[in-house]
């Protein structure tokens, strides 16, 4: 299934994120298959609205789950990259799929 974030989710152009499982006791539901987010993502520098949703692949496994709207299903990890990027993540040097992004964004590998 492909779902998407309830939060805006902006990184500064020094961070990356990763998502991982919430929590394994919540069932056997994995959501981070394409969990990478690159440094700047939903960040847009001068502008007031921030932040671009995320689309989530998410699949259960072995039994049926229920999942609710607002159920904690994965969390981001953030980390503080080393060197800061030439160019971040929706920058306007660099076109960037899932810029300005809400709602669920096939990769853009796929037809919408």
């Amino acid at each position: 299934y492909l779902l998407s974030t309830n939060e805006a989710i902006v990184l500064p152009p020094a961070f990356a994120g990763e998502l991982a499982q919430f929590d394994p006791r919540v069932g056997h539901i994995t959501s981070h298959y394409a969990g990478f987010f690159d440094p700047g993502f939903g960040y847009f520098p001068g502008k007031e609205e921030q932040g671009n949703t995320a689309t989530l692949e998410v699949r259960v496994h072995n039994k049926p789950e229920i999942i609710r709207d607002g159920q904690p299903i994965a969390v981001l990890r953030v980390e503080r990259m080393a060197n800061d990027p030439l160019f971040y993540y929706g920058c306007p040097e660099r076109s960037s799929n899932y810029s300005r992004q809400t709602g669920v964004r096939y990769g853009k590998h796929f037809k919408e």
